[in-house]
């Protein structure tokens, strides 16, 4: 159903050329390691605990899990079909992990961890597939 598209094929081997590989070695400078950590991507509303007092995330073992830094959790939380725009579960994520220095880059780095959820937007939803194809290029050029 989406077929090639070349402007985004494009962007992506600039994006793995040079903003991936800045982005981890910023994050490795000076010593430190990423740590990887398995989890979760499908931490949209309908994988969420209500209670009164809040919601929780749940922890199911249900594919698709991804592989990757603890960041990238919040990332995925941030893109528009997951439902969680207001942005309540991110300021809830903060009080239990820290940004990892650099803090400065933590917004690109949520953003690219965002641009690898998208393309996985469920094949049964029609409307809109096209917007987070373009969503995604111009994720892309920014971060570019």
């Amino acid at each position: 159903m989406n077929r090639t598209w070349n402007e985004l094929d494009s962007a992506m081997k600039l994006i793995l050329a040079k903003v991936v590989l800045r982005l981890k070695g910023i994050l490795e400078r000076n010593g430190r390691v990423v740590k990887p950590y398995l989890f979760q991507v499908t931490c949209g509303r309908p994988t969420l605990a209500r209670t009164p007092q809040r919601e929780i995330f749940t922890l199911s073992t249900l594919p698709p899990s991804i592989y990757g830094h603890n960041e990238m959790e919040n990332g995925i939380s941030r893109v528009n079909h997951h439902q969680m725009e207001d942005r309540r579960n991110s300021k809830e994520y903060a009080k239990h992990f820290e940004r990892s220095e650099p803090v400065e880059e933590w917004d690109d780095r949520l953003k690219l961890y965002g641009v690898k959820i998208k393309p996985l937007y469920p094949a049964a939803v029609v409307t809109g597939r096209k917007k987070i194809r373009h969503q995604n290029l111009e994720d892309l050029m920014e971060l570019i």
